[in-house]
């Protein structure tokens, strides 16, 4: 989600010449976006097949 956390975050935030707290707003709120989607489809109940 942020800069610092690894190599290739850091290289992509020179190439697009965008602040650590840009890169935050955006990446947090893709993160948690995402995350929600995923939690709902894992959460998504499993019905048996009717055949």
């Amino acid at each position: 989600m942020l800069i610092f956390g690894n190599i290739p975050n850091i290289i992509a935030a020179g190439k697009l010449k965008i602040t650590g707290k840009e890169w935050a707003r955006r990446g947090v709120l893709i993160s948690l976006v995402l995350m929600g989607c995923f939690l709902g489809i894992l959460f998504i109940p499993q019905y048996p097949d009717m055949a």
